[in-house]
């Protein structure tokens, strides 16, 4: 494959011009390394006289990326299937030079940019209304998906806008709940943006932390109001609440920090949980970013102000939404530790459905109109969220003893499928003593999960263990 963009490279530095439809095509089904892709990229920026990676992303469908770990962007196409386009996409082709992967890139300007709308639009659902402020998880593992720094540049976006407040990211809830009514009493609205780059660090561990979790759940719901007493101050109220939340994590600590109450109280349910187990790009000296795009971008969050009342579905996409309501309803998931969140899929669709309208036009002002398209866009996205939900769940609310079997199916994920005896028991040893490792694999061989395997490498044993199963299947 690699043969084949280089030959594409030299026949385009000799004058060749392919059709750029053709070309879209063919390179839309091919699979490259984002080193390749650099070169290939310049090279087609200056035969076609592209200005940057944006107006090239308008033109072509970017490859299928993969990388020697065998990761696949399975995003990116996503992204082009169902033709989203506007601030995130332009976010999005952004950051193509920064390591992270695509889906941390969208989901952290989908959450910068609900927090920059504040308490502005809302979805009127009757009884209820359904606010921009979103709640965001990125998944993976540590040091290896760069998580933070995706989210981070992410929110320093939002707040060199000035649209974007960050909250206090340290302390207790009594010190979240102070700040916000400082806020509701100076703007008359509590809004915000709570960005934990390590989730276990914000929250600590699952056995103190279950107040927390119920606290930022009932902020999570953009209530209207809540009222609470302080021995200091009297009655408070924290008035027009929209708290948006943006963290990361790798799997060990997400299992230590979320209490198994997160999942029948709502807190799991609430959120949107990006897990990815590797990047498509590898840039050891990143190109630094277009200036000129982040200005344009910071523009785009400055024009949110101005976007301000109800977001109104179109006939054609009213329709869409009860045909697709109504498909959930009966295609209840068999796994029940999805059903606190497919219970309000049909709400994260109409909020993503709103910001996505938002997104492709910012000129919108008094009214939003969001179209059967914006709705099939957020649908895609959470068919794609869905996926991956098992993978992540499979770490929290189960006993220690099915944590602990996951942390080894990872271990081993990570290192090709195969590991040595020795190795997997030095990446243990801090939790496991020798007996309950052996407990734990001679369960996972006779599951039919695990192989038990002769090697020659005297050095770490002659004995391995290898994954017999796709980590779907074991979930």
């Amino acid at each position: 494959m690699k043969k084949d963009f280089t030959n594409l490279i030299a026949a385009i530095e000799k004058g060749k011009r392919p059709d750029l439809r053709e070309l879209s095509q063919w390179m839309f089904k091919q699979q490259i390394s984002g080193e390749d892709w650099e070169r290939v990229s310049d090279v087609l920026k200056a035969a076609y006289g592209f200005a940057d990676d944006g107006e090239l992303a308008n033109a072509i469908k970017f490859p299928t990326f993969t990388t020697d770990t065998g990761y696949v962007d399975d995003f990116s196409p996503m992204m082009l299937e169902c033709d989203m386009k506007g601030w995130v996409r332009d976010y999005v082709e952004h950051t193509r030079n920064m390591e992270a992967p695509t889906p941390y890139h969208f989901a952290s300007a989908l959450t910068v940019l609900g927090s920059a709308l504040h308490r502005q639009v809302h979805v009127d659902q009757g009884y209820y209304k359904i606010w921009p402020a979103m709640q965001t998880l990125l998944i993976g593992p540590s040091g290896k998906t760069k998580k933070s720094t995706a989210a981070g540049y992410a929110v320093q976006l939002g707040e060199e806008s000035k649209r974007v407040h960050r909250l206090l990211d340290e302390g207790s809830q009594e010190a979240l709940k102070t700040e916000l009514y400082q806020i509701s009493k100076r703007t008359g609205a509590a809004t915000g943006l709570l960005y934990a780059s390590e989730l276990g660090t914000f929250l600590g561990k699952q056995d103190y932390n279950q107040g927390l979790v119920q606290a930022l759940t009932d902020l999570f719901d953009s209530r209207t109001g809540t009222r609470r007493r302080t021995q200091a101050r009297g009655n408070e109220g924290i008035e027009n609440i929209a708290v948006s939340f943006l963290g990361c994590s790798n799997e060990d600590w997400l299992a230590d920090s979320i209490p198994p109450s997160a999942f029948g109280g709502g807190f799991m349910g609430r959120i949107l949980t990006y897990y990815q187990s590797g990047t498509d790009r590898v840039f050891p000296r990143p190109r630094v970013l277009d200036t000129s795009e982040r200005d344009a971008l910071l523009e785009g969050l400055l024009r949110t102000q101005y976007v301000n009342g109800v977001a109104v579905t179109t006939p054609a996409a009213d329709k869409w939404f009860d045909a697709r309501y109504r498909q959930l309803k009966r295609e209840w998931p068999d796994d029940e530790r999805l059903v606190p969140f497919w219970e309000r899929i049909p709400d994260h669709l109409l909020r993503v459905g709103m910001l996505l309208s938002i997104s492709e036009d910012l000129a919108q002002r008094d009214s939003i109109s969001i179209e059967e398209r914006h709705l099939q866009q957020a649908d895609a996205l959470i068919r794609w969220i869905v996926r991956y939900l098992p993978r992540v769940y499979s770490f929290l609310g189960g006993t220690q003893f099915g944590t602990d079997q996951q942390r080894i199916i990872s271990i081993i994920r990570r290192k090709g499928g195969t590991i040595s005896e020795a190795e997997l028991g030095r990446k243990m040893s801090s939790r496991l003593s020798r007996k309950q490792l052996d407990e734990h694999l001679s369960t996972m061989i006779a599951n039919r999960v695990l192989d038990r395997i002769r090697t020659s490498d005297v050095w770490e044993g002659k004995t391995a263990y290898r994954l017999k199963r796709r980590v779907e299947e074991v979930l």
